[in-house]
C-alpha cells in the first residue's frame, strides 16, 4: 500500500542518508517499520546471491524512537542506533 512504500523509502532515505528527499533525511519514520531486503537479478525470478551494492543494507529494523534502529548488511556490519540517536 502507499502507507508501506512511504516508509520504506522514508527509512531507506533516513537511516542511508543519501542525497535524496530532503525531507525524508531530518527525522525517523513516524511510525515502527522493519525491511527485509532481496536482491533480485534483472529478469525477476533470480534471486542474487550478493547485494548489487556493497552500501545497501539487507534488513533495516526501525523500532520508534524509544527503542531504536538497527540497520544491517549481512556477513558485514550492523549500525545500531540508540534512541539518544533521534
Amino acid at each position: 500500500t502507499d502507507l508501506q512504500l512511504d516508509l520504506a523509502e522514508w527509512a531507506h532515505v533516513y537511516f542511508l542518508d543519501p542525497n535524496l528527499n530532503d525531507k525524508k533525511r531530518w527525522s525517523p519514520p513516524k511510525q515502527p517499520v522493519t525491511i527485509l531486503n532481496h536482491w533480485w537479478d534483472t529478469d525477476y525470478e533470480t534471486l542474487l546471491k550478493k547485494r548489487p551494492h556493497k552500501s545497501w543494507p539487507d534488513l533495516i529494523d526501525f523500532l520508534g524512537k524509544d527503542y531504536g534502529a538497527k540497520v544491517v548488511w549481512f556477513g558485514g556490519d550492523c549500525d545500531v542506533w540508540k534512541p539518544k540517536h533521534f
